[in-house]
């Protein structure tokens, strides 16, 4: 009969993280400005060079912009595979920008991809689910890494985007990227980072190559996020930033004169098909 795994308690954290950790647990954050950035890479000689190349084409990563739950809204840039989108999201709908189409479509480069397609975008992990509920977002997620650390070290302070924080490098448990993998940009609901809401396993034997490095103000705000994970010649990262929340923040679709939508655009595409066959 196999033995169960072993359970290997937290360590007891500082005081200041501890607090850190409490403050990000109670914050509720109605809008935010935030980049992610995610970036996999491979070395040694069992890699070929065209693996590495592929991987680093497929999964670096960059996702930015800035949104608000109250009602449901953002816009964001999305770059993945060496391109950049222009993504909005407002009044329940999800809007790309692709300005070669204006040429093509009278003048509209703004496509209407109807409701709740960021989803879609962003890949099955990156659903946000403010889009529908509009409900605060909270750093609890990230709390709860902190909270379930093997190991902490602090950092000492600096200032990170101008503003003054204290670091704390940790090992946590390795079911922390189970459902952050990198097949698409790591969200929290319409608001952008790392971590959002929910919890991690309880008790999971440690993974020495996975760290996660936090840089928290003394309000608890963790304004920037490190993960990254190291084993048998690949290393996968995830860096967010959180620069502003609980901002007012209004975003408003693209004026209708310079927006189609995907059935009026499929309608273009054909018609220019069968003018092309004449």
């Amino acid at each position: 009969m196999a033995a169960a795994p072993q359970q290997i308690a937290p360590v007891r954290l500082p005081a200041q993280l501890l607090a850190a950790a409490q403050a990000m647990e109670a914050t509720h954050v109605s809008s935010e400005r935030f980049s992610v950035q995610t970036a996999v890479s491979s070395a040694g000689p069992h890699v070929p060079h065209a693996i590495e190349r592929f991987l680093a084409l497929l999964y670096d990563s960059r996702f930015s912009g800035e949104a608000t739950t109250s009602p449901p809204a953002g816009a964001f840039q999305l770059t993945v595979l060496g391109q950049t989108l222009t993504l909005r999201v407002a009044l329940g709908h999800a809007y790309v920008l692709e300005r070669s189409l204006a040429a093509r479509d009278g003048g509209r480069p703004w496509v209407d991809l109807g409701r709740r397609s960021l989803g879609t975008i962003l890949g099955s992990a990156g659903q946000p689910a403010s889009v529908s509920s509009g409900e605060p977002e909270s750093f609890s997620k990230l709390a709860a890494a902190v909270r379930a650390a093997r190991a902490v070290r602090e950092l000492g302070t600096g200032t990170v985007d101008g503003l003054p924080v204290t670091g704390y490098r940790t090992v946590v448990p390795s079911g922390l990227l189970q459902q952050e993998t990198p097949r698409a940009p790591p969200t929290r609901g319409i608001l952008g980072g790392a971590f959002g809401g929910g919890e991690l396993p309880a008790a999971e034997a440690p993974d020495e190559n996975l760290l996660l490095e936090v840089f928290v103000t003394g309000a608890g705000v963790p304004v920037r996020t490190h993960i990254s994970l190291s084993s048998e010649g690949f290393s996968y990262s995830a860096l967010s930033d959180v620069y502003a929340i609980d901002f007012p923040l209004t975003v408003s679709p693209p004026p209708r004169r310079l927006t189609i939508t995907v059935a009026a655009l499929e309608r273009v595409a054909r018609s220019r098909a069968r003018a092309r066959k004449k």
